[in-house]
């Protein structure tokens, strides 16, 4: 058996491997919570690359606490795979429900969050992947750049919570996350500027570079010594920026971000470029690993909502 075929068990009357250890009980607390939010109308949570990346913010800065694994805002719901109890789930799912109704100006509220505990390792191995592939299962393209996913966090291609990528390699070291693209095909892409200031929101899991925040303005600067590493002219820089060509060179004389940044910032410049000259339709690797039936709920016959 592959390191990421599924354990022998029974076979549910979809023909879908179901650890033996699921349908008995494993005994003992669950190693981790799978949540899902969704509005009472079933609306789509954010609509716009904007928003979520704005979502994505709210649930890397609130769950690093509680042990996050692995999210996606897909449309009409946010799954999540957090590492701690089920009260402390619930507490988690509240505070991102509170916040995501403040930053996106959702004018409904959230339904009651559903928990469902991961019982054992094969079961969470399963419920990251079906996390991650939340598009692949419901068969839409609502979200290219990833940003509402955890993907890009795994890849190092967003930092904003540096520590997600450890907590997952330590808790499920058996998945292993692909990119949508291939890094020999990134290497031959040309960046384009003007997608310079996007990238750098995605970077930092920001919804754009207006402001004066802390974080806004370091991505800002990592825009400009990233575009500076892809070669890019200052005049080129100072208008993906919307700063001076004065303001370029000063910020390329003061002590650069951190390295991990500026990568980040690249590789979505790139992988931007590549999705924005059409090259991603149909292309786009599957970011997933190989566990059989990965697409399929891990704990439950299909919901069509879920």
């Amino acid at each position: 058996m592959g390191a990421f075929d599924a354990p022998r068990g029974e076979r549910t009357t979809r023909g879908c491997s179901i650890s033996p250890r699921l349908l008995r009980g494993a005994g003992g607390e669950p190693i981790a919570q799978h949540v899902t939010m969704r509005l009472e109308d079933s609306r789509v949570i954010a609509p716009t690359a904007g928003q979520r990346r704005a979502a994505a913010r709210t649930l890397l800065e609130m769950g690093a606490g509680d042990g996050l694994l692995a999210f996606h805002v897909v449309d009409t719901h946010a799954h999540a795979v957090v590492s701690c109890s089920r009260a402390r789930a619930g507490q988690l799912a509240r505070r991102v429900e509170i916040s995501l109704r403040a930053r996106l100006g959702l004018p409904c509220r959230f339904e009651p969050a559903r928990i469902r505990p991961v019982l054992d390792q094969w079961h969470l191995q399963r419920s990251v992947l079906y996390v991650i592939r939340q598009e692949e299962r419901h068969g839409i393209c609502a979200d290219p750049a990833r940003d509402g996913c955890s993907l890009p966090d795994v890849l190092g291609w967003r930092v904003a919570d540096d520590k997600l990528a450890a907590r997952l390699r330590a808790f499920v070291p058996r998945v292993r996350l692909a990119a949508p693209v291939d890094a020999s095909t990134l290497a031959s892409v040309e960046p384009d500027p003007e997608l310079l200031a996007e990238a750098a929101a995605a970077a930092l899991a920001l919804a754009d570079l207006g402001g004066r925040a802390a974080a806004t303005v370091q991505a800002r600067r990592a825009a400009a010594w990233a575009g500076a590493a892809e070669t890019l002219r200052g005049a080129a820089l100072a208008s993906a920026l919307a700063i001076t060509r004065r303001r370029v060179a000063q910020t390329l004389t003061e002590p650069p971000p951190p390295p991990a940044l500026i990568r980040a910032v690249r590789m979505q410049l790139r992988f931007r470029t590549w999705l924005a000259r059409g090259f991603g339709a149909g292309n786009a690797s599957h970011p997933g690993g190989s566990v059989a039936d990965a697409m399929e709920d891990p704990t439950r016959a299909r919901d069509s909502r879920a």
